[in-house]
């Protein structure tokens, strides 16, 4: 797979999924320092209900965090499916001819060979003609 640089063809969305992964960055660690911090308040003075809030807020946190992370690369996929897509559309012009099939020479013969097999056998169709060759 080749190499590009999406942040020059869409700036703006690559500015978006760069602080969409810094907020999420961001939240992981305040996440991670919340959590020793309420651990540390913890030592043993608090309840139970206590120790159940931090670990649930450094859950919460973590998930957050991988919300913000993951639309960030959702982001960025987008714009690799965009490119792709472009990539294979140009692809295909740059292949296709633009003739006529039926105007090239094989398939006059190839029709002509169909009309005389037809007359040699009048109650087949097109469809037992390939089947036979």
């Amino acid at each position: 797979m080749k190499s590009y640089d999406f942040k020059k063809d869409y700036p703006a969305l690559s500015t978006i999924s760069s602080i969409f992964s810094i907020i999420g960055v961001l939240v992981i660690i305040i996440s991670i320092g919340g959590t020793a911090f309420g651990i540390i308040l913890l030592d043993g003075s608090g309840t139970s209900l206590d120790g159940f809030i931090v670990i649930g807020a450094s859950i919460i946190g973590l998930l957050f965090s991988l919300t913000f992370i993951g639309f960030a690369e959702l982001i960025k996929l987008l714009i690799r499916i965009e490119l792709n897509t472009r990539s294979n559309d140009q692809n295909i012009k740059n292949n296709v001819s633009h003739k006529n099939p039926l105007e090239s020479s094989s398939a006059k013969e190839s029709k002509s060979e169909y009309e005389e097999w037809k007359k040699k056998n009048p109650g087949k169709s097109l469809n037992d003609f390939y089947a036979q060759k």
